[in-house]
């Protein structure tokens, strides 16, 4: 099976296995999970702080696709910065643009700073573009591996992102 192949696979059943996660429905009789699927939690799906997460805070995800960096940067205290584009410098322009806590969102650069839901190892949170609204869905896979489902309603596209962690420079 080919990786392209595997990423349609994983972008098809992410979502539904995220909302199946964090759906909290009295009625329904709980099944046993299967040893691969996700813990669910009774709470369903929160905001509020991530320190206890699992992620880091110390450095940004990065994901790459050609010329085009998307970096994520999370914060203790439930939110995270999101901004991507071509870079030049491999991404340490737009880490540096990032790297604060209080940013000011700028959507005409893609610049975000929003608040994160989590339910166990599955985190959403949206961004609000100048035309509309991209959803992302995602799952932990250890502090240093986090895969997200990219989605856009302006133009309806959906897209499996791998971000792997790179932790700030020393000074």
């Amino acid at each position: 099976m080919t990786m392209q192949h595997q990423h349609r696979i994983l972008a098809l059943l992410l979502p539904a296995l995220i909302l199946l996660g964090c759906m909290n429905d009295e009625s329904t009789p709980q099944q046993p999970a299967e040893p691969t699927a996700p813990v669910v939690s009774e709470r369903g799906p929160e905001t509020g702080p991530l320190s206890d997460s699992g992620l880091r805070f110390d450095g940004v995800y990065i994901s790459r696709e050609g010329n085009i960096f998307y970096l994520l940067r999370f914060f203790p205290q439930g939110n995270v910065t999101v901004i991507n584009g071509p870079d030049s410098t491999n991404g340490d322009f737009l880490r540096k643009m990032i790297a604060k806590q209080g940013l000011e969102p700028n959507p005409v650069i893609g610049l975000y700073n929003v608040p994160v839901e989590r339910c166990d190892d599955s985190l959403h949170f949206s961004t609000k573009a100048m035309r509309g609204l991209i959803e992302y869905d995602g799952r932990m896979h250890g502090p240093d591996s986090l895969h997200f489902l990219k989605y856009s309603h302006i133009n309806g596209r959906k897209a499996m992102y791998a971000y792997g962690f790179s932790p700030d420079a020393q000074q």
